[in-house]
């Protein structure tokens, strides 16, 4: 069920990824944290199987780093993940060898349940297990934005993140679901094929957008879009606006599709 193995893709530097069953790379970890191949404090080793690629892993692959974080060292990439439990630390006894559990790699404060409990039900396939920490993400967006049953939502991005906002805004009683995309720069053919996989998706309305012209202002980008939104895809203004990009242009375009 589970190997003496862990195959884990490194980043190197920036552009270049390599494969490793076993990566060793010097952690900086807190003075609490004991470093060793077996746990030796009340947690447990999980051989990862399935990772999912994150918009920040692609990041530090192009471009070396995402915001104020740089690669100053190999890194592995990945934190989306889900696994087997190959080992028991003292004192462990919610977990056993061999569950398979959905896991959030970031360090936490490691013993309140939320942190503890990620075990997966039988049903749930590693697969989707490894989309639990963006799943997260969705659900803690739509509870932060109030969201209530009849919201008209507009929603940017139709990544894995924005696809499953959508998805918890129709399980919240959403009426209408709006998702816009912009067109990749070397790769236009993403963001059609995002689109039309939210057609299928929890989705009422699914629209594509350009890019900001050469020198054109972002606000002005803002407003052009948001024109183009409402007036000739004649979309209506929105109760509930959600920005799963990160992209300052879609930050500004929101404020003019909203209704409040």
């Amino acid at each position: 069920m589970f190997e003496n193995t862990n195959y884990s893709v490194v980043l190197v530097k920036q552009g270049e990824i390599v494969p490793s069953e076993n990566p060793k790379i010097p952690l900086p970890t807190p003075l609490f944290l004991t470093l060793s191949l077996l746990p030796t404090l009340p947690e447990v080793q999980v051989n990862i199987k399935v990772t999912g690629i994150c918009g920040s892993d692609v990041h530090y692959w192009a471009h070396g780093g995402i915001g104020d974080f740089k690669l100053k060292a190999p890194m592995v990439l990945g934190h989306e993940s889900a696994g087997v439990v190959s080992a028991l630390g003292p004192g462990v006894t919610h977990l056993k060898v061999g569950d398979r559990v959905a896991l959030e790699p970031g360090i936490c404060c490691r013993v309140c349940e939320q942190c503890k409990n990620g075990r997966l039900p039988a049903n749930v396939t590693l697969e989707e297990g490894a989309l639990v920490e963006p799943l997260s993400v969705a659900v803690h967006a739509a509870n932060r934005s109030g969201l209530k049953a009849g919201d008209r939502v507009f929603v940017f991005g139709a990544g894995p993140v924005g696809l499953l906002i959508c998805a918890m805004a129709k399980a919240a009683g959403a009426a209408h679901v709006t998702i816009a995309e912009i067109l990749f720069g070397k790769f236009p053919d993403i963001a059609s094929t995002r689109l039309d996989f939210a057609k299928t998706y929890y989705t009422d309305s699914q629209v594509l957008l350009e890019r900001a012209a050469l020198g054109e202002p972002n606000i002005e980008y803002a407003r052009r879009t948001a024109r183009y939104i409402l007036g000739e895809l004649g979309e209506e203004l929105a109760d509930i606006v959600i920005d799963a990009t990160g992209a300052e242009t879609c930050v500004q375009t929101a404020f003019y599709v909203s209704s409040g």
